[in-house]
């Protein structure tokens, strides 16, 4: 097989391109001999011009595509369609993806899209570049102009930087986290690798700066009808790609972003570690892509450091080991006893509930500090949680009663104090006034004042403030007890998954909000103040 040099017009900017050899020398391989380049009508054109997975092997001779290869384009032809607009794509190190999302799709994008601009961005401006320099290689390829023959370079705009099509508004602009590209709109922004190395996602000023960066740079860039792909290997939970989702959730959620999570070796299901049925349908034991990596290779890269392995490999960051909640002990169910609650027949939502005898409810608050703390660095969440306590016709071996809490209902958002205020009182409305209201009460006349004015806004609701006392962790012993020993039945939903990744990073973890509601709701619903127990909680 023959490395071969493609003929481009001479003039300008195609004279003596390093680049161009170099990438040609890298992605283009002469037909064997006897062999010629497919008729501009043959079928394998045709396809190449639908489909980036065909476009990819038609302009990449060697490119082995492999299930995986060909699952990530599909989604790809999705954002080129405008199907899909918000698309996170997280997989191992090494195994093509950049080829396909930084190296192909712009060329591709822009044949389809030609008045939308791409940025093009990563961790640093040489690797953004390097990947924008390979991409407006493969424009310049023979096969390409045989595929798009109506694409032409505008040789007035064709740097390393940014260059541009003819005849339209479409280039492509590269640059690294905090390089320039201010001035610049775009229709695409593909985010390939945020993050440079395990030790920069340990940073949190690195990972902060990167958040910061999202939303006062990247995000006011993008057009308004423009979609965006994030591409990289997880290394936190808390890296870009874990406070995007935090803050703007998943699709399936009811949130905005299209999530695909690829691990380098195909796991058993597992629904309390969140390990969800392989994404390909993968046997446990699978590698992603056999020809590139094999399961012993994989395995052996796993030996040396576990726990980096689980993050970039697997796509499942993990905290430092001495959590207090023992994740695999979570007690998920889909029913209730018809005193609890009722649940919608078909999507398992907590539809009323039940007030039945010998049932107490408290829905606890935990505010956010204070409306400067939106706009700190990762600033807290409003949390509400909705516990039920249902004393079971069981007894213990004292002959007394067995009481079984149940986690119904966990509300989490970043608001401001109006959006807090709001929050509560719908909230309490959809509740109803039979189940009383707890809100954590801060120390000094700001909290009193703050709870008196709760206890205005929802008259004939039983709303109080609760001063809780000692450090979280110890606050927090009594429900984590309950938790790991499987007596915490928690209501399946989609609140679920941010909860119990909480939970799994407490006390190391960036947030508390959720652990500190549920230990309050806990509290107060087992009677550990007498007071609230009696007087305070409604029994129907």
């Amino acid at each position: 097989m023959v490395v071969k040099t493609p003929t481009v017009p001479k003039g300008g900017f195609h004279d003596h391109n390093p680049h161009l050899v170099k990438a040609v020398t890298e992605h283009f391989i002469e037909p064997l001999e006897g062999e010629k380049l497919s008729g501009p009508d043959s079928k394998k054109v045709v396809l190449a011009r639908e489909n980036l997975i065909d476009f990819t092997e038609h302009t990449y001779l060697r490119y082995k595509t492999e299930k995986f290869h060909a699952h990530i384009c599909e989604n790809l032809d999705k954002v080129v369609a405008g199907e899909t607009r918000h698309l996170m794509l997280f997989a191992p190190p090494q195994h093509g993806k950049s080829e396909l999302v930084s190296v192909r799709l712009p060329p591709f994008w822009l044949a389809k899209r030609p008045d939308m601009p791409i940025a093009l961005i990563s961790y640093g401006d040489t690797l953004a570049k390097r990947n924008s320099r390979m991409a407006r290689d493969v424009f310049l390829t023979p096969q390409y102009k045989q595929v798009f023959p109506h694409m032409m370079p505008d040789k007035e705009n064709w740097r390393m930087k940014d260059w541009h099509v003819a005849n339209h508004k479409g280039y492509v602009i590269s640059a690294g986290l905090d390089g320039p590209i201010t001035g610049h709109g775009f229709g695409l922004g593909i985010i390939d690798d945020p993050i440079e190395n395990w030790a920069a996602a340990q940073s949190d000023v690195i990972r902060e700066n990167a958040w910061q960066w999202w939303k006062g740079t990247f995000k006011t860039r993008m057009w308004e009808e423009g979609s965006i792909i994030l591409m990289m290997t997880r290394w936190h939970e808390e890296d870009l790609g874990g406070q995007i989702l935090a803050s703007e959730g998943r699709v399936e959620e009811g949130g905005r972003w299209k999530v695909l999570s690829y691990a380098a070796i195909a796991e058993e299901p597992d629904e309390k570690l969140g390990i969800l049925p392989d994404i390909l349908g993968r046997e446990p034991g699978e590698a992603l892509a056999p020809s590139r990596y094999s399961y012993e290779y994989l395995r052996e890269i796993e030996k040396d450091a576990p726990r980096v392995f689980l993050a970039e490999y697997q796509q499942r960051p993990t905290k430092p080991k001495g959590q207090m909640f023992k994740i695999g002990n979570v007690n998920y169910v889909d029913s209730l006893p018809e005193a609890v609650g009722t649940l919608h027949p078909d999507t398992g939502e907590l539809l009323a509930m039940g007030f039945g005898k010998g049932v107490w409810y408290v829905r606890y608050w935990d505010l956010a500090a204070t409306e400067e703390e939106m706009f700190s660095r990762n600033p807290d969440y409003t949390v509400g949680t909705l516990m039920a306590l249902y004393r079971t016709d069981k007894v213990n071996a004292l002959g007394k009663k067995i009481f079984r809490p149940y986690v119904l209902d966990v509300i989490r958002r970043r608001l401001d104090p109006e959006g807090v205020a709001d929050l509560i009182y719908d909230t309490a409305i959809l509740d109803t006034a039979k189940v009383p209201i707890r809100i954590e009460q801060e120390g000094g006349a700001a909290g009193k004042t703050l709870i008196h004015g709760y206890i205005i806004l929802l008259q004939g609701f039983d709303v109080d403030g609760d001063s809780p006392t000692g450090k979280k962790a110890v606050r927090a012993t009594p429900i984590a007890g309950q938790f790991n020993a499987g007596n915490l039945l928690v209501l399946k939903a989609i609140w679920n998954r941010e909860w119990l990744n909480e939970l799994a990073g407490f006390p190391f973890g960036g947030h508390d909000d959720q652990v500190d509601s549920l230990s309050g709701a806990y509290k107060l619903i087992t009677g550990e103040e007498t007071r609230f127990r009696e007087s305070k909680f409604v029994s129907v």
